[in-house]
């Protein structure tokens, strides 16, 4: 008789054996999310490789449920990377096994090891741009024409590649950014947050939020102007070519569509908008 398909718990040394071996980092490439934060709270998620439940991703009819709350079919990761995970056409078995298998072994690695295993983590950041921006057109409501989108979707590619460039840390902070930020800023093309709001909800130390902002400058991302008085220093969020405020849209859209900002900024997923 077939066995019944219902989820178990991982067991406790199945856990502590996952936390051990994340380094309390998200295992996907280039993410640096915390698993436990400061306070010693659980932010990240366990994630099944092949799921626990009949039409889960990449379910897998021929495993034992306690084949399926084993170490070697679990991972941890952030939220945002356990939602673009779900994608199964792009994160397979075999790719997320790869993923998770290359991750442990950063902190399993003897001492010695470990300098050389210190990568460019852009080399391993996946972006995958837009292709049409039809939901995008559908949920926003413009009705455009294919042509009209051409020279957007040209700015968005070269927005991506900038982002990608960029270290995920980096990224994190320009998640707060832009959630933060207001409808229009003092410059055109750009909408502006002061900064001591940002340090505050970040909770950064100022030297370690100038480092952060530096490398968003460098990018062409944001910038902020480092000789006014720290009391009306604003930082500036940069959009776009032209008049189009891109970050207030994108907020738009994630919340008619239920996205998260992370899955563009951190994920890199700009084909989410097609």
């Amino acid at each position: 008789m077939a066995e019944e398909v219902k989820r178990l718990e991982p067991k406790l040394e199945v856990v502590k054996e996952l936390f051990v071996k994340s380094g309390n980092e998200c295992a996907f490439p280039g993410c640096t999310h915390r698993i436990i934060d400061s306070d010693g709270v659980v932010i990240g998620q366990i994630c099944h490789i092949e799921a626990a439940e009949k039409g889960g991703q990449r379910f897998n009819a021929k495993m034992s449920n306690e084949d399926r709350r084993q170490f070697s079919n679990l991972m941890l990761m952030c939220h945002a990377h356990h939602k673009v995970t779900d994608d199964v056409t792009k994160y397979s078995v075999l790719g997320l096994q790869k993923m998770k298998r290359e991750h442990e072994a950063k902190y399993t690695l003897a001492p010695e090891k470990l300098l050389k295993a210190i990568v460019d983590e852009a080399k391993h950041t996946v972006a995958t741009p837009a292709r049409s921006l039809k939901r995008l057109d559908k949920e926003m409501g413009w009705n455009y024409d294919d042509y009209q989108f051409d020279p957007v979707l040209t700015d968005l590619a070269e927005l991506l590649g900038r982002l990608q460039q960029v270290p995920a840390r980096s990224r994190q902070l320009l998640v707060v950014i832009v959630e933060r930020v207001g409808k229009a800023g003092t410059l055109s093309g750009s909408s502006t947050v002061p900064l001591a709001e940002i340090q505050t909800a970040c909770g950064l130390e100022s030297q370690d939020l100038a480092d952060q902002l530096r490398i968003l400058t460098r990018y062409g991302i944001a910038r902020y102007d480092r000789s006014a008085a720290d009391f009306s220093q604003e930082i500036q969020l940069h959009t776009l070519n032209g008049p189009w405020d891109f970050w207030t849209d994108l907020k738009k859209y994630c919340k008619a569509t239920g996205h998260s900002l992370d899955e563009f900024i951190i994920g890199l997923r700009f084909d989410l908008l097609d």
